[in-house]
């Protein structure tokens, strides 16, 4: 309450009267006093100004007062000694509410002012409410009032839109007509609490548009109180967010699709950042590489996958891969989790964002490591084949010719005896007969330096003999090298299958290594695929050559040791074959039977040599095949074949 008067004894007296009535009262000496505290926001809603004052009357406070903006009315007294009616219709033509004469009895003063005050509150809320209804019809978003019991009391025109009613139809429903059959257990328990004073809130919610459709709102709600504090009714305010979430059903039919292409897939597919993070890989990973997708989170594929000596390469197709969106196709190796290599062939797409740079990249990848292994042991059997069938043609056409060289000298060793034999008998007839014969046989004798001869004929027929009789083992070991052997295990000596790998591949070893051989005459045959056995000791063989070479490399003169024995170990057969050589280091011992594994030169060596026997052993025959070796030393291959076939 505001109390306006240049006299202060009044002033004075109003503020004690008014006080005693409850009310709060600040006061003002003049008009322009009066105004200014009028004019603040939180200023009083009610005033008693006298007519007569300085600087500024009351009359014009009145009108300054009703040409201000603003959410709340001032309801103004005016008090005056003047009793003219036309100083009366002055005063309230000036924007006052009500007139006052002086003197005044202080019950009417108080009667007067609590029709004030209801008739302030009473404008004030018309005000709101008019500028509620101004602002609600306006806005985009939709405003909804609703009582206790869910009945719609107003809404504005950007509700309606939103469900497709007009205004009148909306006010004869309630807001459990038009919720979701599945969000309408939740709005009731939600007005149930509003009853009980519970808070406002926030949530997304679904209603039924008149078309029978969904629509989403986000929804937010809060109440208005009574002056005890209860729950009187409830403004709702909605914004329409069908769009977004039929983007987001839309979304998530997207990655649910994706996943199940993903999480069934044999192929292994991975979503890399532009730096080989891992963001996403299938579960696919896992038969391929021994780990799962959780354990390959966030790792970077190309330092931590892929094979140390391939990753420089693997980079260079990554960054093409970003800088072009493209990529050939392209085989890289990966370390699985247990150490060992699996061949992958890779190929690769990129994701790109709004502005149509590459925010990712996605690598499909199929595991080649079988593949590859069956391939290397075709090209091994066709260069088998080829090198059997020259094999087979050499030995035919050495052997026909060598034969007869064989016979003939043979023979020749048999006649040499025979004259040597008959000269002897002729020198000893012509010793009795008549003179000078003897001495014409003698100078003949000692002119063809036939003692001579008779010493080195004989030891150049026997070390032509031996060199034929080797020639003619080893077009034998060639031609049993080469048979075309059955496709089914049959019974095979080892050791002569052992002798003909040694003298097969004699050009071999010969210049790097003496080779010895303790072989077991009791081992009996063993059921075999004897093209393929020998293949597996003629790699093993070749293995030691190449270890000793390398331990004996710029050491003119120098060779190394390959022993190999053969004995029964019930109810294995056992063969060993060792070697003085280099020795395979402790790093790289788990990697040797390895596909693709090798220590050679690029360009030496395949990494299958190995793999294969390792394979022809253990999975054809039902073998045991493993190594020892001591680094600078040498190593022992060991070899158990069964000696009842496992079928």
């Amino acid at each position: 309450m505001l109390v306006a008067d240049d006299q202060a004894s009044v002033r004075l007296w109003l503020e004690n009267l008014l006080s005693g009535w409850g009310y709060q009262v600040v006061c003002a000496a003049d008009g322009r006093e009066a105004l200014g505290i009028l004019r603040q926001s939180d200023g009083p809603s009610l005033a008693i100004v006298d007519w007569v004052m300085p600087i500024m009357d009351g009359t014009e406070v009145c009108r300054q007062v009703r040409s201000m903006p603003g959410p709340s009315y001032i309801y103004i007294l005016l008090l005056t000694s003047k009793s003219e009616q036309a100083d009366m219709i002055e005063g309230l033509g000036s924007g006052a509410d009500d007139y006052l004469k002086k003197p005044f009895d202080p019950l009417e003063l108080k009667a007067r002012l609590e029709v004030a005050s209801r008739i302030a509150v009473e404008k004030t809320l018309r005000d709101n409410e008019q500028r509620f209804q101004a602002a609600a019809t306006l806005a985009s978003a939709g405003l909804a009032v609703a009582d206790l019991q869910g009945r719609l009391l107003e809404v504005n025109d950007g509700f309606c839109q939103f469900l497709g009613y007009s205004r009148e139809d909306l006010l004869r429903k309630t807001v459990f007509d038009i919720c979701h059959p599945d969000d309408l257990a939740g709005t009731r328990i939600r007005f149930a609490r509003f009853n009980l004073g519970n808070a406002s809130f926030s949530l997304e919610r679904r209603y039924v548009h008149r078309s029978g459709g969904t629509v989403w709102a986000l929804l937010s709600v809060s109440y208005v109180r009574h002056g005890d504090g209860t729950a009187d009714y409830v403004v709702a305010q909605t914004q329409d967010i069908t769009a977004r979430k039929l983007a987001e059903e839309g979304l998530r039919r997207s990655e649910a699709l994706f996943r199940a292409i993903t999480e069934n897939a044999a192929e292994l597919i991975r979503v890399l950042e532009r730096d080989g993070m891992i963001r996403y890989v299938s579960p696919s990973h896992e038969p391929v590489l021994g780990y799962s997708a959780r354990e390959l989170q966030g790792i970077n594929c190309l330092d931590e996958l892929v094979y140390a000596e391939d990753r420089p390469a693997a980079r260079r197709w990554t960054q093409g891969l970003v800088e072009t969106g493209r990529a050939e196709p392209t085989q890289f190796r990966y370390v699985h989790k247990n150490g060992s290599i699996r061949m992958l062939d890779c190929s690769g797409g990129v994701i790109r964002n709004g502005q149509g740079e590459v925010e990712a990249l996605v690598v499909t990848s199929r595991d080649m490591t079988e593949r590859k292994l069956l391939e290397s042991r075709l090209q091994q059997a066709q260069k088998l084949e080829a090198l059997g069938q020259l094999a087979a043609g050499i030995a035919h056409e050495i052997n026909t010719p060598a034969q007869y060289v064989l016979d003939n000298t043979m023979f020749i060793q048999r006649a040499w005896g025979e004259a040597s034999r008959l000269v002897t008998a002729a020198r000893e007839i012509l010793a009795g007969s008549a003179p000078g014969a003897m001495a014409e046989f003698d100078r003949v004798w000692q002119e063809n330096d036939f003692p001579y001869l008779s010493q080195e004929v004989p030891r150049a027929l026997e070390e032509s003999l031996t060199g034929l009789q080797r020639l003619a083992r080893t077009v034998q070991a060639m031609k049993e090298f080469s048979c075309s052997c059955p496709q089914q295990k049959e019974p095979l000596d080892l050791n002569r299958a052992i002798e003909t790998v040694i003298a097969v591949s004699r050009n071999e070893w010969k210049y790097v290594a003496e080779l010895e051989t303790r072989l077991d005459k009791s081992l009996p045959p063993v059921p075999c695929l004897a093209s393929e056995f020998n293949q597996a000791i003629l790699s093993i063989l070749i293995n030691s050559v190449q270890a000793i070479a390398e331990k004996v490399k710029g050491k003119p003169g120098e060779k190394g040791l390959i022993r190999v024995m053969t004995q029964r170990r019930d109810p294995w057969a056992e063969i060993s074959i060792q070697d003085s050589g280099v020795g395979v280091a402790e790093c790289i011992r788990d990697k040797i039977f390895e596909p693709f594994f090798t220590t050679k030169e690029v360009g030496s060596g395949t990494g299958q040599g190995l793999t294969i026997t390792h394979s022809v052993i253990v999975q054809k025959h039902g073998g045991q095949m493993w190594f020892e070796s001591e680094p600078g030393e040498g190593t022992t291959f060991i070899i158990r074949l069964p000696l009842q076939s496992k079928g």
